[in-house]
């Protein structure tokens, strides 16, 4: 992170402390759908900063067991500038891991970056804002299944009529760079179906590993022949993540065997000529599904954010592609343009993961003045 700015002064260093206090509080829930008392947990600690907030409106959502929080202003129906957000993590298993410390400069602990941190800046922004403008068009939505592909969280809550004018989503790029492209995705998942039989006489049965075995090498051989740009990546993949079959004994044919593939692409592909990319490198009676599914996303940078980002930074806001994918997808999906951008992170998904604490409070600078100007606040 290359910048001349530098946080100070008794303003930033009480933002500081409420950031840090506010993140590392969140960072040991948790939050993951593995543990979904703590993701309530978790949404407890947001309403707990929010509801102090005179005339703030705070509803709460639910789709299939998942939480979430939509905020506003009482008087605003649809916000003009929406912060969205989301306070689930990858599960790291045992709860021990969720553990925080702040050590030369960053807060550590599993989603600090992703996001937790981003959620303490967003809350804090928003209630400091709306206490000062009561009216401001000001939005923020908290879901809980990002890491599981949002359908429950900010599809659904799209789906209910969830509308804005801009989306700011602090889920990719870093302090001096915003994401204009992501690619599309699909998670694929394929079912083998065949005949069980004794392990020492294979010929009476129909091993359906044999078929899921034979069917991923082409489907690894296929998009390696894709890789045709290996500078960033910019080009399909398809991981192997989940393997599966029903026997649970070394010396048992199977009746079935599942895989699951993470499937990502870039333009000119598009959902339907990947699917039949993949699905041409499967076996008849191979049962496919798809869980999951998403164009190719691309979003302009906005003017305002670029010029106050350059003046807060000191430095040229840099661009980037993403094999990733954010819930900036369904915004753009419906025309509303977002801005993916966020503090300096590291080690995203891992229990050492951290969020930068000088890149939070010159983000959290950023966000103020951009809202400021855009939302005519004065």
């Amino acid at each position: 992170m290359a910048t001349t700015a530098s946080p100070d002064g008794a303003a930033d260093r009480e933002l500081r402390t409420g950031l840090i206090d506010l993140t590392r509080a969140l960072v040991q829930v948790p939050s993951s759908a593995a543990h979904p008392s703590a993701i309530e947990r978790a949404l407890e600690l947001l309403r707990a900063r929010l509801q102090p907030v005179d005339g703030v409106r705070i509803d709460e959502h639910r789709c299939e067991g998942v939480p979430s929080l939509v905020v506003t202003p009482a008087a605003v129906d649809t916000p003009s500038i929406l912060l969205v957000g989301h306070i689930d993590v990858v599960d790291h298993g045992t709860r021990r891991h969720y553990r925080s410390r702040v050590r030369d400069g960053r807060i550590y602990g599993p989603g600090a970056g992703d996001m937790k941190g981003a959620v303490a800046i967003m809350v804090t922004l928003f209630a400091d804002l709306v206490r000062r403008f009561p009216e401001a068009a000001l939005g923020l939505a908290i879901t809980a299944d990002e890491e599981r592909g949002s359908q429950h969280g900010t599809r659904y809550l799209i789906d209910q009529g969830l509308s804005c004018d801009l989306a700011i989503l602090p889920d990719g790029g870093s302090i001096d760079t915003v994401v204009v492209a992501e690619k599309g995705l699909l998670h694929v998942e394929v079912l083998w179906r065949g005949a069980s039989a004794h392990g020492a006489y294979p010929w009476t049965g129909n091993n359906p590993v044999d078929s899921m075995l034979s069917d991923l090498a082409k489907i690894r051989d296929r998009f390696s022949a894709l890789a045709t740009d290996r500078t960033d990546h910019w080009h399909p993949t398809a991981t192997i993540t989940t393997l599966e079959s029903e026997s649970k004994s070394v010396n048992r044919v199977p009746e079935f065997a599942r895989a699951g593939v993470d499937v990502r692409f870039t333009p000119p592909w598009t959902v339907a000529t990947m699917l039949r990319e993949v699905q041409s490198c499967l076996s008849p009676g191979a049962e496919l599904s798809l869980p999951n599914v998403t164009e190719c996303t691309t979003m302009a940078v906005d003017a305002d954010y670029r010029a106050i980002s350059e003046q807060v930074l000191g430095t040229p806001l840099q661009e980037m592609r993403t094999p990733g994918a954010s819930d900036a997808r369904f915004f753009s999906a419906l025309g509303v343009p977002a801005i993916l951008s966020r503090p300096e992170v590291g080690n995203v998904h891992r229990v050492d993961e951290w969020v930068d604490i000088n890149s939070m409070l010159l983000y959290h600078r950023i966000l103020h003045t951009f809202i400021h100007r855009r939302l005519h606040l004065s």
